[in-house]
């Protein structure tokens, strides 16, 4: 059986931490230039497809350069990356040769610094490639500022989302919640389909979802609350946070930015553990740690990204290790209460909460079958981990967002994040700032796409462009 958790686009958002002595105003002299060859030609079609948001162009260019994985999936987190940074600057060349290039960029809308790496390998494909933020994010306009007006008006843009929502509830595509709010007031919210399908409870606003990958951010964040307390630091290896960890081989050669970047090689199925029967009996992140801390690494870390949940259980055994709390106990007191997220956590599947919807696939393992709707609580873990499978509702994830941007958070990302999780029976999309300041927020309960395929139309109808 293999399930996973899969994000939209968290982009470079998970690995923002320090601050080094480059940055984007230190670039002195003539506009600099890519070189010539194959690395330059290669980081330049780069450039071009993520500053014009083009779709297309960006597939191919993965397609080209970087085949390996999920090509709709990384096409949809570099098309995230494209609009939450408007593309990218050239600052300065460090190194350019036929088969490589390192170069200083910064974020066109943010200014963020960030070091580009390209390696290619005798067969023209990319053995190295990383973006590397290189200070804290801002959000892209100041605080209070608006977001440019969308191409619609408010009536229109409900009116147009309550009529998608009708019809594909209708046809048995979508169950869940949407939520449409503007500078934190609701424009349009609605729950659709049955939290119980069994018992014919309805699923309601108040209703909370399996958030699959999403649950990563908060992850994310509890790492850089202990970075910027200064009890972690981001470029140290796994070793030096956690000298216990069970495998040493692999801790001298990982760091903490490598795991959160997907970068580390850190590998491992979290939802099938040697010596369990059944997923129902992973209760906690430890026992994933434990399972696969003796696999080999998948790649010499920092060479390649690879989209690794193994390495986000690892990250919360870390949050563990530094802080001294359990990851559970972490997040919700570090998060949940100062956010005001009263009905989110990680419940156990055999012990959810009033009010908690069920998921229901046509897939089985795999999401986007099309057999008969049946319950996905027998592939479900026990309990989720530090790598998604909480549960939150809609109005819990509004509160996270308002508390982002009140800086309620301590370490915090910015509250314009586009992020989602799917998995059999779970799809939910984050989508904050907008334009128009606009928040969206659509949990679903059924499988992919039912709850990006909303949100792609809205942030169309809105004018960003996919």
């Amino acid at each position: 059986m293999t399930l996973r958790f899969r994000p939209l686009t968290l982009g470079l958002l998970l690995a923002t931490f320090v601050a080094p002595a480059w940055s984007p105003t230190a670039a002195q002299g003539p506009a600099p230039t890519l070189p010539a060859g194959r690395a330059g030609d290669a980081v330049r079609a780069y450039l071009t497809a993520v500053e014009n948001a083009d779709s297309a162009a960006i597939k191919a260019w993965i397609t080209r350069y970087d085949p390996e994985g999920d090509l709709v999936l990384r096409t949809n987190r570099q098309l995230g990356l494209a609009r939450r940074t408007g593309g990218f600057v050239l600052d300065a060349i460090v190194r350019g040769e036929e088969s490589q290039v390192e170069a200083m960029l910064h974020e066109r809308k943010t200014r963020v610094p960030v070091r580009l790496e390209l390696v290619l390998n005798d067969k023209g494909t990319a053995e190295a490639f990383g973006l590397e933020p290189l200070t804290v994010h801002a959000d892209p306009a100041p605080a209070g500022a608006r977001q440019p007006a969308p191409p619609i008006t408010r009536a229109e843009l409900v009116t147009r989302i309550r009529a998608l929502a009708d019809s594909l509830a209708a046809s048995g595509q979508f169950s869940g919640v949407i939520s449409l709010s503007k500078r934190g007031s609701t424009v349009f919210e609605r729950a659709y389909g049955d939290a119980d399908r069994e018992r014919h409870r309805a699923n309601t606003i108040e209703t909370a979802f399996n958030l699959g990958s999403i649950n990563k951010i908060f992850t994310s964040i509890a790492i850089n609350q202990l970075i910027a307390s200064g009890k972690l630091i981001a470029d140290s290896s796994l070793a030096y946070a956690w000298p216990e960890y069970p495998n040493a081989d692999v801790a001298r050669k990982v760091t903490i930015r490598q795991l959160l970047q997907h970068t580390s090689g850190v590998t491992g199925n979290i939802f099938e553990l040697p010596g369990l029967s059944s997923p129902a009996q992973i209760r906690h992140n430890r026992q994933i740690i434990a399972a696969i801390a003796s696999t080999p690494l998948a790649f010499t870390p920092g060479s390649r990204n690879q989209y690794s949940n193994a390495g986000y259980a690892v990250l919360g055994g870390v949050v563990e290790r530094v802080s001294g709390q359990d990851y559970y106990e972490y997040v919700q007191r570090h998060i949940y209460t100062p956010a005001g997220m009263t009905r989110s956590g990680h419940f156990s599947r055999d012990s959810l909460p009033a009010r908690t919807a069920i998921g229901y696939t046509r897939g089985g393992n795999a999401p986007g079958g099309s057999g008969p709707l049946q319950s996905n609580s027998s592939i479900l873990p026990g309990r989720g981990s530090a790598a998604g499978g909480g549960y939150a509702t809609v109005g819990d994830i509004k509160r996270f967002l308002g508390a982002l941007r009140n800086g309620k958070i301590a370490a915090g990302p910015p509250a314009g994040l586009g992020i989602a999780g799917g998995s059999p029976g779970v799809n939910g999309v984050i989508e904050g700032s907008l334009p128009g300041d606009y928040d969206l927020i659509v949990l679903t309960n059924i499988d992919p796409p039912a709850a990006e395929r909303i949100a792609q139309r809205v942030r169309g109808w809105l004018g960003v462009r996919d």
